[in-house]
């Protein structure tokens, strides 16, 4: 799969499964009309629409990706005046600090390295408003039946794939996010269950999501007796996906 192609497929499976993961984290985010937001790490922009309709005409969401193919589809799918989508990493992005109310980011930091998570947060912290939030699905883990079927890669796979897919533990982000100045609001645990309509979609779905640098279809169905999967009767898919949900604040100033 070419990143042109795993860009379209991760529009077409991931919208209902984004939109199923982000409802609780908003809510407590507390969006409000006129607000100025960022959205890191926002793909093919399914999250940034729902932002900028809770921001409203007179709120503005910055939304920006270093996948080309993804901001792409972004400006195409997605013709809000309130939205300006880059395709750019937010090192390259030129904005100035202490602007945005809130910084949403779903599931974007587990590919980054521990040197780039901390100074990731720190740059994102620059450019908050003082009192302004950030909320975050971050990854804990492979989903559930992604892991079963990363047991069957090679060797030189399974090593490539832990130098790109790096989760932390819930005390390492916590000294992440409290090293860099954030004070932590909520940091809760769950296992999101996403549904796909059959095997086939989930199996799109996840090649996409790791962009088709991995072949996870042609790797199930090759040991697909070895591989546990959550079929319904109707041939629904049911996924589990660890997640750490974070709402982390920037401190006010102090005279």
């Amino acid at each position: 799969m070419d990143r042109n192609e795993a860009a379209e497929k991760y529009l077409q499976l991931s919208t209902s499964m984004q939109e199923k993961c982000i409802e609780g984290i908003l809510d407590r985010l507390n969006l409000e009309v006129g607000e100025k937001v960022l959205d890191f790490g926002c793909g093919t922009g399914n999250v940034t629409a729902i932002l900028a309709e809770k921001t409203g005409p007179s709120g503005k969401v910055v939304a920006f990706d270093p996948n080309s193919e993804r901001i792409s589809i972004a400006k195409k799918s997605h013709v809000n005046i309130n939205i300006e989508f880059i395709n750019a990493k937010i090192f390259d992005l030129n904005l100035e600090n202490d602007q945005f109310d809130k910084v949403f980011s779903n599931f974007v930091f587990h590919w980054l390295t521990l040197d780039e998570k901390i100074k990731t947060a720190r740059e994102i912290l620059l450019k908050m408003k003082p009192g302004g939030k950030f909320g975050l699905n971050i990854s804990s883990d492979l989903p559930i039946i992604a892991t079963e079927i990363f047991n069957q890669f090679s060797k030189k796979e399974k090593l490539y794939l832990k130098e790109i897919y790096i989760c932390e533990t819930k005390s390492k982000w916590e000294e992440i996010f409290n090293k860099v100045g954030f004070e932590i609001e909520v940091f809760n645990f769950f296992e999101f269950e996403v549904v796909t309509e059959n095997i086939d979609s989930y199996l799109h779905w996840v090649d996409s999501s790791f962009y088709g640098k991995f072949d996870f279809k042609s790797t199930y169905w090759k040991y697909v007796d070895q591989i546990k999967v959550d079929e319904k009767p109707n041939g629904n898919v049911s996924e589990k996906i660890p997640t750490f949900q974070v709402i982390l604040r920037k401190p006010n100033k102090t005279i």
